[in-house]
């Protein structure tokens, strides 16, 4: 069959872009040539004031009426690169009604994928090669099942992020990605004859977790897991496995302030009063975690005690499958410690756990059907 093709978005609420490439290139509105660039040339895209597409070149400044550009290469060979990162494929820039810039990667889903492989699982030794065919299929399948269900007006199928799966054009392809991805193509996995929703994370700590337990998907290939074969966690190789977070107490309260309430003004005295955890899932993930701030009672959920409690550099909470302590002076909380395990949302495949597996000698589908139970791995195109 023939492969699908995807719309990426690799840059939003932009209001400069550069677009350059080593071959020619050209610019397209509705299909037809506006102009071609020679090679080597960088063009400056920007929004006027009128909400219309200014290009700025070697060649002086250009307006342009119309909401959409098409940016393609003359030689396919020769990568569009957007402010200096190459892709391949080419590019759709859009403007917003607030004037600024979107840009979307057309490609196809398998060069696309090379892009994405090496960005979501790194790994550079060659024992780990079937992790790396793993994240291969089950990147190929979030992004097919996004596909079937993406509504036909909308400017893009994927973004290039964490939101979707991480993509770097052609700077983000290796040689052991490109090969993962080269031997595994067109295969998808399947539950009942569907595309699953292919979800992974980095750690899970030794237990996955079930789907509806953080987004209330209930899929029965979503199931929450024992990461082993009954000795060590497979993902114990991984800096995440076990960690611990420790805050000052009022550092703690503001940011947890700064999420719980709306309108928090920064200049009065926060006081966290008790941090507990009331209920777990059967994996010892956190199901809800009871704060009382300022004397008010919250009752936090699933995945956004993650962003409640952020960490001091301000990134998410790894994961909820912790404990708390908290250390007390005269009866007030001085500094709160978390003892935790994982990293991520733990549905689906535990990234880490796929390299363990690897490394002990399990292929890529071995891999695939411990993380997602009852699947079927078959070709899709």
């Amino acid at each position: 069959g023939k492969i699908p093709i995807i719309r990426v978005l690799i840059a939003a609420n932009d209001s400069n872009l550069v677009i350059s490439s080593k071959g020619a290139f050209r610019f397209l509105s509705e299909g037809k040539v506006l102009f071609q660039e020679p090679k080597g040339i960088r063009v400056s895209i920007q929004c006027d004031e009128n909400g219309n597409f200014a290009i700025v070149s070697a060649g002086g400044k250009i307006n342009f009426v119309t909401r959409q550009l098409t940016v393609q290469s003359a030689n396919p060979r020769q990568w569009l690169c957007l402010n200096n990162v190459p892709y391949r494929g080419r590019f759709e820039i859009k403007l917003t009604n607030r004037h600024s810039l979107l840009v979307i990667n057309t490609i196809d889903l398998e060069s696309y994928l090379k892009g994405v492989v090496p960005a979501e699982i790194g790994v550079q030794d060659h024992i780990e090669l079937e992790a790396m065919k793993a994240q291969a299929v089950a990147a190929r399948t979030y992004a097919l099942e996004k596909l079937e269900h993406s509504s036909p007006d909308s400017d893009y199928n994927l973004k290039a992020s964490v939101a979707d799966q991480v993509y770097k054009g052609v700077a983000g392809e290796s040689t052991m990605g490109n090969r993962a991805v080269e031997s595994t193509i067109g295969e998808v996995m399947t539950y009942k004859g569907n595309l699953i929703r292919a979800y992974y994370h980095s750690t899970c700590g030794g237990r996955t977790e079930f789907g509806e337990n953080v987004w209330e998907i209930h899929e029965p290939y979503l199931e929450g897991i024992a990461d082993n074969f009954g000795d060590g966690d497979f993902c114990s190789i991984s800096p995440h496995y076990r960690w611990i977070e420790i805050w000052d107490v009022d550092k703690l309260a503001l940011e947890l302030c700064s999420y719980l309430e709306d309108n928090h003004s920064p200049s009065r005295a926060v006081h966290l009063q008790s941090l507990t955890v009331e209920e777990r899932f059967p994996s010892g993930r956190v199901k809800k975690l009871k704060i009382i701030l300022n004397d008010r009672e919250y009752c936090l959920q699933g995945n956004r005690i993650r962003w409640a409690l952020r960490r001091p550099d301000k990134t998410p909470l790894r994961s909820t499958l912790f404990k708390v302590r908290t250390f007390s002076k005269d009866g007030q909380i001085e500094a709160v410690m978390l003892i935790g395990a994982g990293n991520g949302h733990g549905v689906g495949m535990c990234q880490w756990g796929a390299i363990g597996m690897a490394q002990q000698g399990f292929s890529y589908k071995q891999i695939l059907k411990h993380y997602y139970r009852g699947v079927k791995i078959e070709r899709y195109y």
